[in-house]
């Protein structure tokens, strides 16, 4: 499980914007947008806890922050690329 612990936080930064994403479309339409860091700021600790557990490591949650707002951010970016682009 040490492989699971090494990729574990990389992983918080790719699957919160999914995660985010699907929540905004799906589950959550209305939420505010101010709103969304807020829920990745508490998604990501979760899922930190989570890996931690199936890797049987010490959590840090405020690890899992950072790569939760750390992976918002480069999706915004992104978006903005795409609108750039798009004109």
């Amino acid at each position: 499980m040490d492989i699971l612990h090494q990729i574990g936080q990389p992983l918080i930064l790719v699957l919160v914007p999914l995660i985010v994403a699907f929540l905004k479309t799906k589950v959550l339409p209305t939420v505010p947008p101010l709103l969304l860091p807020v829920l990745a700021a508490v998604i990501g600790p979760l899922l930190d806890l989570l890996l931690a557990f199936l890797a049987a490591k010490a959590a840090d949650p405020a690890k899992g922050a950072i790569y939760a707002l750390a992976g918002i951010g480069l999706r915004e970016i992104v978006d903005q690329g795409k609108k750039a682009i798009s004109g």
